[in-house]
């Protein structure tokens, strides 16, 4: 009997309760007086209430039943050979094996269960004894004989010499031997068996550093972060965030160990997603909920993708690894976004969970780093059809690494209809898998380590993520979304890479989905459901997010009002690790419907040839003879950086950005032609703030300023000093250089902030120009070495992702970059474009 998900049904037994007892007063009622009438009535009343109470008793302890027999996949890699057990006679619950990952021909999940299924008591006597040790490899349990016929669980599997640990490779004779059944006697040896002697051949040819744990000698810590007596909405699903602050300032830099979830509402908590911050919050503030939720400075990424959920370990790192925190990493607080479920069954309930962070100031020579090849959450469009049996969502995705990586482990996250996950590599026409879960459990949401394997990924690699579920019993589609009884599909890939060097690598493909049939192996879902024929199909990002379908929301985009001077092989967006962008390819991304036209239109001035003039706009006068900046040393005219720009139209230096930047220094401003005002101080303030006040105070993802450029909190401080010190407004360039060079996309944000000096005239401007040295003016073909070069060295130097260049005129590049165009022109060219747009209307 399968227990119910939940307790929602137990509302139709008090239902019933209410039902049996009004029947059975109305027929006490016809039968004796109304005494007994009453009498009759108050004990059927009592008996259907007692009724009802045994039967809620017993579902709860059903469902406490079947949570401790379940057959978690994840025990398995506690044992040694436990992927590679051989059913025993007479045991049900088989699974066809797979030959070509080595094992038998029937495979027994279940290793601790009643049969090779799991999830069914009694548990077998290995089952038991496993329990006992606390699911973990000793030596007294590999010694034991669990099924009592004559051989030692060590023997059955394969460790007879009692060697391994967990995380461990095998040995060449536990790889050669046909693993045995340690809790069925009926699993017996060949009868010419003999224990081999303990030599080279029964050692692990790889041996774990361990994971989650501290290394001898390591200097040992931790904190613990518990919210602060959180009232749980009555309600179905709540998504919370609370921030803590990290105080150890004994050390500029940790590194993190492992963390685990402090547990107090086990029944409402799904699970935990941290997230850096690189401010501190008010320390009144924290555990507390956040009423706008996360803040801007709270979306820095810990080591990859950081989560628990039931099962897991946050940060289940190998321990020659860690990751970095403290000042000296910039982060100096965390964010716990939270999952509370079923609040409206549990009602009243107050939480008090929590993580704990174990650190060390004893620094690890590498970090763990976790890509997403699919991380889709909520998605508008994608659902799972009700009545499929084995639907499957799923990406093939190219790397793009600048080294090779080594492998470490593999995730997966979906929810209840999750029934199997599945990840490959291939390379040269070779396929290897990664940490594929034939049985994947909800509650079993552990991390799988691939270090023994030796695998690395390189660029070029092809990587399949693959999540399938069952809908059988469900009546209607379930979409993408962010409730449990919603499904998601999460397949990651941890790395591992050198502690002093940046990011790991980017994998770019679309996504599709479909039904497998029954016979068909998800592993090779690409040549037998390939992209091409797929229905379904959704552009990917290269963090593995799914964007919308394939074909539609495409169109022409002109960016050049004169065809003719559209200039295709000029580099667009240049993105430190993802390659070039041409102005081509900008074309063919809106084309596709990555992104829209909007997007992309104030790239216009790099991929139109055009004449760049200074001081054109009305009522501007150029100032021949100022000094507009030096050349190796020697200084040159306003004057002369006209003449320049008349000649070549600075198509050199990178359209007409640099002389929009001396356009604010060498021309004098005043009324226009048709005898407008420019801007007061007061203006540029209430026409630069109001462009910000419509975003979300906390929130980058809501559609006016994408997470990877300025945050409304890093530019509203910036823009109220500017103002507010009658700073002329053509200041804001330097300003926002200085205070968000650190940000992806600010540089080709910049583009917005030259549009700004054109409106943003100040009364003052004449007086302050004189004020400037020739020294922060650059010469008109220095763009690239000038002060955004600067705020370019010093963005590579403080964060780890990659940073948008300044286009420049090269050599024609085209990457096939897809996926990531969406983050490189929403982060950099959309907020321009906005900017502007809000300025003008």
């Amino acid at each position: 009997m399968t227990p119910p998900a939940n307790f929602r049904s137990f509302k139709a037994f008090f239902l019933a309760s209410s039902l049996a007892c009004l029947l059975a007063c109305l027929l006490a009622c016809l039968l004796a007086c109304l005494l007994a009438c009453l009498l009759a009535c108050s004990l059927a009343c009592l008996f259907a209430r007692l009724l009802s109470m045994a039967t809620i008793i017993g579902c709860i302890l059903l469902t406490f039943v079947f949570w401790l027999g379940a057959a978690f996949p994840s025990y398995r890699y506690h044992v040694p050979n436990g992927l590679r057990v051989a059913c025993p006679p007479g045991v049900g619950g088989c699974r066809t094996g797979d030959t070509s990952l080595g094992e038998p021909f029937s495979v027994c999940d279940g290793l601790g269960h009643a049969t090779c299924a799991g999830a069914d008591f009694p548990l077998n006597p290995f089952g038991k004894a496993l329990k006992d040790a606390d699911f973990k490899w000793t030596q007294a349990l590999c010694n034991a004989d669990s099924d009592g016929d004559g051989f030692s669980n060590g023997e059955e599997l394969g460790d007879p010499c009692c060697s391994w640990k967990e995380g461990d490779g095998p040995s060449p004779y536990m790889s050669a031997m046909n693993a045995t059944h340690p809790g069925f006697s009926s699993a017996s040896f060949p009868s010419e068996y003999s224990k081999p002697a303990c030599t080279a051949a029964t050692q692990p040819e790889y041996k774990s550093p361990g994971m989650a744990a501290f290394n001898p000698g390591e200097e040992q810590r931790y904190v613990d972060f518990i919210i602060k007596n959180y009232s749980i909405p009555e309600k179905r699903t709540d998504y919370s965030d609370f921030v803590f602050n990290f105080d150890d300032a004994d050390h500029s830099i940790y590194h993190i160990v492992y963390g685990i979830a402090l547990v107090d509402q086990p029944k409402l908590l799904h699970h935990f997603v941290v997230t850096g911050c690189t401010e501190k919050i008010d320390p009144a503030l924290q555990g507390t909920r956040l009423p706008d939720g996360q803040p801007g400075f709270c979306n820095e990424p810990i080591g990859g993708f950081a989560g628990w959920a039931p099962g897991a370990t946050l940060w289940d790192m190998p321990t020659n690894a860690g990751v970095p925190i403290g000042t000296g990493n910039k982060i100096v607080g965390f964010n716990i976004n939270v999952h509370y479920t079923d609040g409206d069954i549990h009602k009243g309930s107050i939480s008090q969970d929590g993580i704990r962070i174990y650190y060390t100031p004893t620094l690890r020579n590498t970090t763990v780093d976790s890509v997403s090849i699919m991380q889709i959450g909520r998605h508008g469009e994608m659902a799972i059809p009700p009545k499929r049996e084995r639907y499957f969502v799923t990406r093939t995705c190219k790397v793009q690494a600048e080294k090779e990586l080594p492998i470490v482990a593999t995730f997966y996250h979906a929810h209840l209809l999750g029934v199997a996950m599945y990840q490959t590599l291939t390379r040269n026409n070779q396929t290897w898998d990664l940490g594929s879960q034939s049985r994947w459990h909800y509650d079993d949401q552990a991390i799988f380590p691939m270090m023994a394997a030796k695998m690395t990924v390189q660029d070029g690699d092809l990587i399949q993520g693959t999540c399938i579920y069952n809908s059988m019993g469900r009546d209607t589609s379930t979409p993408m979304g962010l409730n449990t009884v919603d499904e998601m599909c999460f397949t990651q890939v941890n790395v591992e890479r050198p502690t002093n060097e940046e990011g790991a690598f980017f994998c770019l493909g679309d996504i599709w989905s479909g039904d497998l049939g029954s016979d068909d192996d998800p592993r090779k879902i690409a040549q037998l459901h390939p992209l091409a024929n797929a229905t379904d199909k959704w552009y990917g990002t290269d963090d593995g997010f799914a964007l919308g379908r394939v074909g539609e929301n495409g169109g022409e985009c002109q960016l050049c009002d004169d065809p003719s001077s559209f200039q295709p092989d000029t580099i667009a967006l240049q993105d430190t690790g993802r390659g070039n962008f041409t102005c081509k390819d900008i074309t063919r991304y809106v084309e596709k419907g990555i992104v829209s036209c909007s997007d992309v239109e104030s790239l216009a001035s790099i991929c139109c040839s055009q004449t760049c003039k200074l001081c054109d706009g009305p009522g501007q006068k150029l100032n021949e003879s100022k000094i507009g900046g030096q050349v190796g040393g020697d200084d040159y005219t306003c004057k002369e950086a006209y003449d320049w720009y008349v000649e070549t139209g600075g198509v050199d230096a990178g359209g007409c950005d640099n002389a929009k930047r001396l356009h604010a220094h060498c021309c004098e401003r005043g009324q226009d032609e048709e005898g407008g005002e420019t801007w007061t101080t007061a203006q540029c303030k209430t026409n630069l703030m109001g462009m910000f006040s419509t975003c979300p105070k906390t929130s980058a993802l809501a559609g006016c300023l994408p997470l990877n450029t300025c945050t409304p909190d890093q530019l509203k401080p910036a823009l109220s000093e500017i103002c507010m010190a009658n700073t002329p407004c053509r200041m804001l360039v330097d300003t926002l250089e200085a205070n968000c060079a650190h940000a992806q996309g600010a540089e080709v944000a910049f583009a917005m902030l030259h549009t700004v000096e054109s409106y943003c005239n100040d009364a003052e401007t004449d007086d302050k120009n004189d004020d400037i040295t020739t020294s922060t003016v650059p010469a008109p073909a220095s763009v690239s070495s000038s002060a955004r070069g600067a705020a370019r060295s010093q963005s590579e130097s403080q964060n780890s992702s990659t940073t948008s260049a300044m286009p420049k005129q090269v050599e024609s590049q085209t990457a096939d970059a897809d996926g990531s165009v969406r983050r490189a022109l929403v982060g950099g060219a959309a907020f321009a474009f906005a900017a502007y747009t809000l300025l003008v209307a």
